[in-house]
C-alpha cells in the first residue's frame, strides 16, 4: 500500500477559528512543568495577572482593561464564582487541564454568564486512562504538589481525580516603613522580611459515573473539597502591619453533569449540570498587640490589631444550568441556555455576641437566559444572540450611624436587564481570517461586592449593575511552514462602560476597601501580537497603545 496521510485540526485549533475573539492554550506540553494556571495565562496577549505577594496572596486579573469580577472564570463550563478562595488559578496546576479558552469579548451563549469583558474556561482532561504527578520546590520554602489520574473500563465506568497541595512561608523581603513603637513615629524605610505571611492549601476534585452509553454521552457525579489557611501580614495598605491576623476557609461542592447528543431526534443535544456550594470563611483578629515591620510588638489596651473580629461567614449556593442545542442543517444551529444561582449568606462574630446582624441571612439570586443562532459556511460564519438578566438581592443597611437613631434596615431589590450581540468571521485567504463582534453586556454585582468579606472589604448594598458596549475587530494570520507555525494578530478593541464598579481604599488609620459605581469609563485599545512557534521553542511579543477619553477615566 502507498502511504496515506491524514491531516486534521486539534480541538484548540478549531476553537481558535470561531467568530469570537478567543485565544486557546493547549496545555499538553505543560504537564511536566508544575506551573500554576495563572503563570500560564499571563503569557496570553491582552491578559495581565498581578499578584499582591507570594503564594496564596490576592491577585488581579486584567484583560483588555477589564478586571476583577468583570471577567468570569469557568471550569468545564461551570461558573467558579463560589468555589472558595482555595480553588483558584494560583493553586491549580497545569496538568489538571486539557486546554484553556480565553474569550476576549463576546461569549458563546452556552457559557451563559454575566461577564462584562470576557471569560476564561478551564477544560479539564478527559483522557480515558492516565496518571501523572508533579512536585516542585522553590524560594521561601515553597512546595507545590499535584496528582491527576483517570480510569475508564470497557463497559463505560469512569473515575477521575485531581489533587493539589501547596505551602509557602512567604518570608521574602519588602521595602517597608518602620515605626518606633514607643514613640509611634515613623523612622524611615528598611528592607525587612515578611514574618506573618505563611500559606497552605489543599484541594481534591473527583468525578465518577458512566460514559459512551446509548442514553448518555456521560453522566458524572462529582465532589470538590478544598481548604486553605492564610496569615494576613497587612491591611489594605502596608501602613498597617499585623502579627496575628489570619483567615481560613473550606469548601465542599457536590455536583452532577449530564450530556447527550442526538437525544430524542438527530441534531438535538442536551447538557445539564447542578452544584450545591458550601463555603465557610473564618476571619480572626483578636490579639491585643501592635506590630511594626521588624516583628517587634507592644501590648495594646484593646484587642484586635485592626478590626477585632472572630467571625465565620457561611455561604450556601444552589447553581444549575441547562443548555439545549439544535442543529437545523449543515449550516445552521440554535442554542438556548439558562443559568440559575441562589446564594444565601450568614455571618456570626464571636466578638460581638449581641450584634443583631449575627446569623441574619442575606440573599443574592441570579437568573440568566440566553438564546443564540449560528450560521456557517466554508469561508464565513456568524452568530447573533440575546440575553435576559435577572437579579434579586436581600440584605441589611446601617442607617444614621453614630447617632441615637442608628439602626439596621432591610433592603431588597429586583433588577432586570436585556443584552444582545453578534459575532462574525470571514476567511479572506486560507491563512488570513477577519473577525468582528459587538455586545451590549451587563454584569450584576457579586455577593462580596454587596455584602463585604467581614474584614477589610466593606459592604455596599446600593451597587447597580454595570453595562458596557463592547466592539472588537481584528485580523489573524496563521501559516504552517513544515514543523514551524507563525501566527500574527492585530485587534482593535473599544469599550464604553456605564456604572463601572470600582474598588477603592479608605485612607484611615486602619484602611478598608469597598466597591462603588462610577459614571462611566471609555477605553480604546489597538493591540498587535505576533507569535512564532517551532518544534522545540517559542517566542511571543505583545504591545498595547491605549487611548482614554471621557471625564471618568480608569
Amino acid at each position: 500500500m502507498e502511504e496515506v496521510q491524514i491531516v486534521g485540526k486539534s480541538k484548540a485549533r478549531r476553537m481558535q477559528e470561531q467568530a469570537y475573539a478567543i485565544s486557546v492554550l493547549d496545555l499538553r506540553k505543560q504537564y511536566q512543568t508544575a506551573a500554576p494556571l495563572n503563570k500560564i495565562l499571563n503569557a496570553v496577549t491582552s491578559v495581565k495577572i498581578r499578584e499582591n505577594g507570594g503564594l496564596g496572596s490576592d491577585y488581579s486579573f486584567s484583560m483588555n482593561g477589564f478586571s476583577g469580577n468583570q471577567v468570569k472564570f469557568f471550569m468545564d463550563g461551570i461558573p467558579m464564582d463560589n468555589f472558595g478562595s482555595s480553588f483558584n488559578l494560583t493553586n491549580i496546576s497545569a496538568n489538571m487541564a486539557d486546554r484553556i479558552e480565553v474569550y476576549k469579548g463576546v461569549l458563546p451563549v452556552y457559557l451563559g454568564s454575566d461577564a462584562l469583558g470576557g471569560a476564561v474556561n478551564i477544560v479539564t482532561r478527559n483522557n480515558a486512562n492516565y496518571l501523572d504527578a508533579t512536585y516542585s520546590i522553590g524560594s521561601y520554602n515553597t512546595h507545590r504538589f499535584a496528582l491527576n489520574g483517570a480510569y475508564t473500563s470497557k463497559n463505560g465506568f469512569t473515575f477521575r481525580s485531581n489533587l493539589f497541595a501547596n505551602y509557602s512561608d512567604n518570608d521574602y523581603k519588602v521595602w517597608a516603613p518602620i515605626v518606633n513603637l514607643e514613640t509611634n513615629k515613623q523612622e524611615g524605610y528598611e528592607w525587612v522580611k515578611r514574618f506573618h505571611d505563611g500559606y497552605h492549601s489543599f484541594g481534591i476534585k473527583v468525578e465518577t459515573g458512566v460514559v459512551r452509553k446509548s442514553w448518555a454521552d456521560y453522566l458524572l457525579f462529582g465532589m470538590i473539597a478544598s481548604t486553605d489557611k492564610k496569615n494576613v501580614q497587612t491591611g489594605a495598605t502596608m501602613d498597617a502591619v499585623y502579627g496575628g491576623v489570619k483567615t481560613k476557609s473550606w469548601s465542599l461542592i457536590p455536583s452532577i453533569r449530564y450530556k447527550k447528543d442526538d437525544i430524542f431526534t438527530p441534531g438535538l443535544s442536551l447538557s445539564l449540570y447542578a452544584t450545591y456550594n458550601m463555603v465557610n470563611v473564618e476571619n480572626v483578629d483578636t490579639l491585643a498587640r501592635k506590630y511594626n515591620w521588624k516583628g517587634d510588638y507592644v501590648t495594646s489596651t484593646s484587642a484586635g490589631e485592626g478590626y477585632l473580629t472572630d467571625a465565620t461567614i457561611k455561604e450556601r449556593q444552589w447553581q444549575a444550568t441547562a443548555n439545549v442545542n439544535y442543529v437545523i442543517d449543515d449550516h445552521q444551529n440554535v442554542t438556548l441556555n439558562n443559568v440559575f444561582s441562589a446564594l444565601r449568606r450568614k455571618s456570626d462574630d464571636k466578638m460581638y455576641p449581641d450584634d443583631e446582624m449575627n446569623n441574619v441571612p442575606q440573599q443574592l439570586t441570579k437568573n440568566i437566559t440566553g438564546l443564540g443562532y449560528q450560521v456557517r459556511f466554508n469561508r464565513w460564519n456568524a452568530n447573533i444572540f440575546g440575553k435576559m438578566y435577572r437579579l434579586y438581592s436581600s440584605t441589611y443597611k446601617l442607617l444614621d450611624q453614630f447617632t441615637e437613631n442608628q439602626r439596621w434596615e432591610k433592603l431588597s431589590d429586583r433588577k432586570h436587564k436585556f443584552g444582545y450581540g453578534a459575532a462574525a468571521t470571514y476567511y479572506i485567504l486560507p491563512v488570513l481570517q477577519a473577525k468582528v463582534s459587538f455586545e451590549r453586556a451587563f454584569r450584576m454585582p457579586e455577593a462580596v461586592e454587596m455584602f463585604g468579606d467581614g474584614m477589610v472589604q466593606k459592604s455596599n448594598p446600593d451597587l447597580q449593575p454595570e453595562s458596557s458596549n463592547n466592539f472588537n475587530a481584528g485580523l489573524l494570520y496563521d501559516q504552517n511552514f513544515g514543523p514551524h507555525r507563525i501566527q500574527a494578530e492585530v485587534n482593535y478593541i473599544y469599550r464604553d462602560t456605564k456604572d463601572f464598579i470600582l474598588k477603592g481604599v479608605s485612607l484611615t488609620n486602619n484602611p478598608t476597601t469597598s466597591y462603588d459605581n462610577i459614571k462611566g469609563a471609555y477605553k480604546r485599545h489597538r493591540s498587535i501580537a505576533w507569535l512564532c512557534l517551532q518544534e522545540h521553542s517559542s517566542c511571543k511579543r505583545q504591545s498595547y497603545i491605549p487611548r482614554h477619553q471621557g471625564q471618568d477615566e480608569v
